[in-house]
């Protein structure tokens, strides 16, 4: 039997904040059908959304606290906060997901990518660039990285054996503790896992788990739409969706995604379990 881990990590920076955690864990247990373990790592959350968490009826998480951070620093801190517990899984297949990416279909196809690839299972973002955050000696590198990706990995997604999920957080909390540190600002993260992603060992193709909207349709279903006609997932049903609440959840601009939330889309669900 297969020993599995989703976790995410996450700081309810306000109100509205709280309905992501919810939407991720809800369709994860239900439209993702995940029976394996959870855990969310907690930023800062309050002891009531905590409570309730640990109640859930589907399938409560494991809540693990972390040393609070600034909100602009967490995508880059829980790569590293995070190693001491993973290492606990041994022989674990691993997979972190933001807590505002939620699932409509069913996540298990992720582990045969899991077991099938020697690195880490990623998602790149075709036909898009991210801006380099580092020193000025590997800009060089990254700038052909990405001419030769056509893209650049997405940071909010990431699988693999707990043994090479591990290699490459380790690789990273190498870069931010060393030559990369004086450069750290939000965003960091994609510019990183870009850096350090080996395309001869890592499956690239994984961004059908966590589809950014501006790479989604929607139909019945949510569909993989991109600029590229040919892409491998062109056309498919999205296993995760992503609706970049970073700049949006609890402020004037929430409803430019309210079409791609999962508790708008199956407020039944939504209203049975949260």
């Amino acid at each position: 039997m297969r020993k599995t881990l989703i976790y995410t990590t996450f700081y309810a920076k306000n109100k509205s904040y709280e309905s992501l955690i919810w939407e991720w864990l809800i369709s994860l247990r239900t439209l993702g059908n995940y029976k394996g373990e959870v855990v969310i790592f907690d930023y800062g959350m309050s002891e009531k959304l905590i409570k309730k968490l640990l109640e859930f009826e589907l399938g409560p998480p494991k809540i693990v606290k972390l040393k609070k951070a600034n909100s602009f620093n967490i995508s880059n801190r829980r790569n590293i906060d995070v190693i001491p517990h993973l290492e606990q899984y041994p022989d674990y297949l691993i997979a972190h997901f933001d807590a505002d990416i939620w699932f409509q279909k069913d996540v298990s196809p992720l582990w045969d990518d899991c077991k099938q690839t020697k690195g880490v299972v990623v998602g790149k973002e075709v036909g898009r660039t991210c801006r380099f955050r580092g020193p000025e000696e590997d800009q060089a590198e990254y700038s052909q990285k990405q001419t030769d990706l056509r893209g650049f990995i997405f940071g909010g997604f990431i699988a693999g054996k707990q043994k090479a999920y591990l290699a490459k957080l380790n690789q990273m909390k190498s870069l931010f503790e060393g030559s990369w540190k004086p450069y750290i600002e939000w965003g960091m993260d994609q510019t990183m896992i870009t850096h350090i992603i080996d395309p001869v060992v890592d499956n690239l193709e994984g961004i059908i788990y966590g589809l950014s909207t501006y790479f989604c349709e929607i139909q019945d279903t949510i569909k993989c739409k991109c600029g590229d006609l040919n892409y491998i997932h062109q056309g498919k049903d999205a296993i995760g969706i992503h609706v970049l609440a970073f700049a949006s959840v609890g402020n004037e601009n929430e409803d430019l995604y309210k079409d791609y939330r999962f508790k708008n889309r199956y407020p039944e669900l939504w209203k049975k379990h949260q």
